[in-house]
This record gives structure tokens, C-alpha cells and sequence, in this order.
């Protein structure tokens, strides 16, 4: 960091001519030949401020001259008065005082004014005034830096009034923020971290090291951070050198430099911790004393606001984007009854409106205990794999017994426990979210999301339960629809064979002779048989070989009869191979009966 609030905050345009008057006052009261008012240069020296010095000489090498005694003014905070050279006459000895400025608890500058001896001679009462002269100045001063300090903060407030006015999102609010730290405290090194408490990590929303942006992956606030004691007892952190990090246990993280000092902040709003703003010094430690840690907590708290109004107004819009995607679904499955097409409808509108690129969609056997992946997306690139049986204990075991969605924050551990399977092939994920789909008085499968980032939570749970709700009534609609047409197909096929028999049976009671009922017409609704029923007739031919038996063995008068009828029997073959069992040997039995061979 180039330097601090000290020596950055711009001061008052007549700062310099309050400066000159009061060397100017100095010199006056102490009748001095030369005075000197110097401020802390916020890198451990002094600058000079104003001065009086005799035609010639340079203020800023006298400065170098008495900068022992500056050091020595600066450990004991009291004017000291001195004569010099040691062992010289009185009347050549110059009579030298330096008095620190002490602002609160620093050393914000000193004063300083000496006297040839041919003009005269400082004693105790000339060290007294120019020591109470020093202290009114420093008040002066501080109220200068406190005004300056003040005009900084309503600057990096109005900053954020303005981002807000503008309507900007909840990063573009967090970008201007840390960009207004940069300026106001000349620094290239700032973080501003959100933490989600419900999962224990703190998220990187503007990192800036050596004035270079970089982007980090949400940590656990724990030790080897400063974060850790920030937020679970909040409170300022200052570490102003490597000692102290270490004592601390702070590490740089992997990729980053060390710094020699760290001032770290929570964002507080009421009780509730947000998260914390941080700033760096990699040139000197030390660096942050009360001036930087008060103005850094004064912007922190005016963030919080501004950060959780727009936090909630994000999340607000979220939830309404979620709610139109959740009614798109809804309108999209209850007017469907194909069953892979809720599927495919569920799984896309999922990935392509709330952005899920790892979903996967779960049908259960429970007869085989096993569960068949319907959609399969990772990454946003869809997946095929068969059927995987359901781990006993596992989560999808534990969401079929209790109906119940589970949430997994931590994939490797659920792995390591035995109650996730990883799918060879695939990527280990970060957190999983699983969902039942309940119909038919059951779970009937399940929604499994995954993310390979973040820790899943609450919202996104809450969002797939009403779309698996959703989702298991049309699904159920879709089964009960496909069952329905399989009872009606077989009602058909049955109408048709009852309609065959019934019609040879109305045949043989009104003829007795063998040529009479073969020649007798098949009804016509029989003759029209559905393309259910001829798939089946590959089958059912081989349940008409009775009859073809009895035609062979009949005898050559009724063989020639029924070699007449090759056109009755090609005209109904149709009927005859589509014929079930019952209605082949129902046939037979009434050819049997009329056959002479079979009456003799």
C-alpha cells in the first residue's frame, strides 16, 4: 500500500496559510530566528510543513539535522530544550527546543524553533510556551484530519447512496465500494468478503492485490484466516506485523503475497454479521493506526446497509425469476400426458432458465431396488448410463423412507461415509441437493442437483420441491393415461375374438354339414383387426394348428370341399392368425362336431 489516510487525505485550501501563521506566532512569542512545523509523512518521518529560516539556509536541511531529536520527541512525547555546542560560551551557543504534536494517541508532528545566542537565550518558561503552543496546534490539527477523515467517509457514503440510486445490482454496489477504498486509501490492496453463514463460507466479492483484480473461491472461516474471530465474535482485527499474524496463526493464502500489516473489519447490520472489508499494507508494518481503523469502520457499518437492502432486493428478483420458471413447468407438464416429455420438458427449463448444468432425474424400481437415470446433464452436457441400485442407507434411501429432501454440503465426506455413490466418469462435486418425487402414495423417483462451486442451500431445496411436486402429479397423470390405453386395447382385442366366436357359434347352429360352417363368413368387425391384435398373430397362429390337424385328417370328399373355400380362408385369414387360444380350440370343437369323419 503507497501510504496511509495521513499523508493522502487532502487538507483544507488555507491549510497552508494556518500553517504559516502559526510560525509565524511561534517566532513571535519566542522571538526565534528559525521555526519549523513538521507533520508525520505517514512512512515513519516528517515533512515540513510551514517554516522561518535566516536568508540562505534550506528548511529542509536543518530538518535533517535535528532528526534525532525528533525520534527522541517522538519516544517521550515532551518538549525537550537544548544548548549546543556543548562546552561553548553562552553567547555563542544556539538554544534549540522541540515540542511534539500529540493528536489522541499519535505523534502527529512536531514543532520546533531555536535561538542564536547573540540574539538570546531559551530557558524552562520559552520550553513551557513553545510545549502549549505544540498542543494547541495539534488540537488544531486533529480537528483538521477529523474534519478531512469525516469528508472521506461521506464521500465513500454518497458513493454508495449513488450506486444504489442507480439501481445497480449487488456486485456492481460491492465494485464501487472497493473502488472508492482504493482511492481513499491509496491502496491497491482491498477485499470485500460476503459470508453465508448457513454454510460456513465466506464468498470473494472484490479482491485487489497490488492494484491487480483477482478472483478467489469461497474459503471456510477458520484458522489461518482473520476471518474466523471476526465473525463469530465480530470485532476489528488489526495485525500490524508478521509477529502478530503469527500469533494469530494468519497465513498468506496460496497465490498471494504476505503482507506487512492487515486491518480487517466486520459488516455489521443490527446483530447479524454480513461479512467484513479488509485492507493491506505491503511496505510497511505498523501501517494502520486508529485514524484508518476508525474511517474503515465507519465505511463498513454504512456498507451494510446499502449491501443487505440490495442483497434482498437480488434475492426478491430471484425468487420471482425462480416463481415464472416454476409456473412455465406447471403450465408445461399439466397439459402433457407423454411421460418422457415431462421429463425432458422438467430437465431442460431447469438448465436452460436457472442456469443447473449438473441435474440428473431419477426413476425408482422398487421391485428391483434400483434407480434409472430419465435425464442426465453434467456440466451442461447430457449423460447415458443404465440402472444403479439404490445404496442401502444411503441419501436416496434415506429420501424414499422419509419422503424428505437431503442436502449433502460436503460430496467427498458423503462419499467417504458410504451414502453417496460417485459415478465413475464423472467429477466429484462440491455439494449435492436431493429431491423426491411422490406420486401414487410414494416416492416414485427423484430431482438430484449438483454443484461443482458452491455449497448448495435452503432456497435451491425449496425451489426443486415445487417443481418435483409438480412434477409427480403429471407423471402420475402420464402412468395412470398409459394404463388406461393398455386396459382399452385388451377391452378391443377381446371384443373382437367374442365377436369371431360368437359368430362361428351362430354358423354351426344353423348348419350341420362340415363344408357349410367352414364356408361360413367371418363377422366383420372380427376381420378388422386392431394393430394391437396383429402384432400378437405370430403367436396366436400356432394356437389354430388343432384345426389345421382335424381339416388334414377329414376325408377326400371334405378336403375337396374345403380346397373350394382357399378364398374364404385367405379372405379371413387376418382373423384366423390373430386368433387367441381359447378362440382356436373353440373353433375346433365345432368343426369336430360337424365333421362326418368325426360323427362316424
Amino acid at each position: 500500500m503507497p501510504g496511509s489516510t495521513r499523508s493522502k487525505t487532502r487538507v483544507p485550501a488555507n491549510a497552508r496559510e494556518a500553517h504559516l501563521r502559526v510560525v509565524r506566532r511561534v517566532a513571535s512569542a519566542l522571538g526565534a530566528t528559525r521555526v519549523l512545523l513538521m507533520h508525520a509523512d505517514g512512512a515513519g518521518g516528517f515533512t515540513v510543513a510551514a517554516a522561518k529560516v535566516p536568508s540562505g539556509e534550506v528548511a529542509t536541511s536543518l530538518l535533517a539535522a535535528i532528526g534525532p531529536w525528533l525520534d527522541e520527541a517522538s519516544r517521550t512525547r515532551r518538549a525537550r530544550l537544548r544548548h549546543g555546542p556543548v562546552g561553548a560560551g553562552r553567547g555563542t551557543q544556539r538554544s534549540c527546543i522541540v515540542a511534539p504534536l500529540v493528536g489522541g494517541h499519535e505523534v502527529v508532528g512536531h514543532l520546533y524553533a531555536d535561538i542564536d545566542g547573540a540574539s538570546g537565550r531559551f530557558g524552562r518558561v520559552e520550553r513551557d510556551l513553545l510545549g502549549a503552543l505544540a498542543e494547541q496546534v495539534a488540537l488544531a490539527d486533529l480537528r483538521a484530519r477529523d474534519s478531512a477523515q469525516r469528508n472521506a467517509e461521506l464521500a465513500v457514503i454518497n458513493s454508495i447512496q449513488q450506486a444504489v440510486g442507480r439501481a445497480l445490482d449487488f456486485q456492481g454496489i460491492v465494485d464501487v465500494v472497493g473502488d472508492t477504498l482504493r482511492e481513499v486509501f491509496a491502496t491497491g490492496d482491498v477485499s470485500i468478503r460476503w459470508w453465508d453463514e448457513a454454510a460456513d463460507q465466506l464468498h470473494c466479492l472484490y479482491i485487489s492485490e497490488h492494484n491487480v483484480k483477482l478472483h478467489a473461491a469461497p474459503l471456510a472461516p477458520t484458522l489461518g484466516t482473520p476471518w474466523g474471530p471476526l465473525l463469530r465474535k465480530p470485532r476489528t482485527v488489526v495485525l500490524n506485523s508478521h509477529a502478530e499474524q503469527d500469533a494469530a496463526g494468519v497465513r498468506a493464502a496460496p497465490g498471494t503475497d504476505r503482507a506487512l500489516s492487515i486491518v480487517a473489519v466486520p459488516i455489521v447490520a443490527g446483530e447479524r454479521v454480513l461479512g467484513a472489508v479488509s485492507l493491506e499494507n505491503h511496505e510497511r508494518e505498523h501501517a494502520f493506526g486508529e485514524t484508518e481503523v476508525r474511517l474503515l469502520q465507519t465505511i463498513a457499518s454504512s456498507m451494510a446497509v446499502a449491501l443487505l437492502n440490495a442483497k434482498s432486493y437480488e434475492a426478491e428478483r430471484q425468487r420471482s425469476a425462480e416463481l415464472a420458471v416454476i409456473n412455465s413447468i406447471q403450465q408445461g407438464v399439466a397439459g402433457s400426458l407423454d411421460f418422457k416429455g415431462i421429463v425432458e420438458l422438467v430437465g431442460d427449463r431447469l438448465r436452460t432458465l436457472l442456469g443447473y448444468d449438473d441435474l440428473v432425474i431419477k426413476w425408482h424400481d422398487h421391485e428391483a431396488g434400483t434407480d434409472y437415470p430419465l435425464y442426465a446433464i453434467e456440466h451442461g452436457e447430457r449423460l447415458t448410463f443404465g440402472a444403479m441400485p439404490i445404496l442401502p442407507g444411503g441419501v436416496v434411501s434415506q429420501v424414499i423412507a422419509t419422503g424428505e429432501p437431503l442436502l449433502i454440503t460436503d460430496t467427498a465426506a458423503a462419499v467417504a461415509a458410504g451414502i453417496v455413490k460417485h459415478v465413475a466418469g464423472t467429477d466429484m462435486s462440491k455439494s449435492i441437493a436431493v429431491v423426491p418425487i411422490v406420486g401414487g402414495g410414494g416416492v416414485i423417483g427423484h430431482i438430484g442437483l449438483e454443484n461443482h462451486v458452491r455449497v448448495l442451500g435452503e432456497a435451491d431445496v425449496s425451489l426443486l420441491q415445487t417443481v418435483a411436486a409438480s412434477m409427480g402429479v403429471a407423471l402420475e397423470n402420464a402412468r395412470l393415461f398409459d394404463e388406461t390405453q393398455r386396459l382399452l386395447k385388451e377391452t378391443e382385442q377381446r371384443n373382437a375374438e367374442l365377436a369371431l366366436i360368437n359368430g362361428i357359434q351362430q354358423g354351426v347352429s344353423a348348419k350341420l354339414d362340415f363344408q357349410a360352417i367352414v364356408m361360413s363368413p367371418v363377422p366383420k368387425r372380427a376381420r378388422s383387426s386392431s394393430p394391437t391384435t396383429s402384432t400378437m398373430a405370430s403367436k396366436r397362429n400356432s394356437a389354430a394348428m388343432p384345426c389345421c390337424t382335424l381339416l388334414m385328417t377329414a376325408s377326400s370328399d371334405e378336403r375337396r370341399s374345403v380346397s373350394r373355400s382357399k378364398r374364404w380362408v385367405s379372405s379371413n385369414s387376418r382373423a384366423f392368425s390373430s386368433a387367441t387360444p381359447m378362440l382356436a380350440a373353440t373353433v375346433c370343437s365345432r368343426l369336430t362336431s360337424s365333421s362326418p369323419s368325426a360323427r362316424t
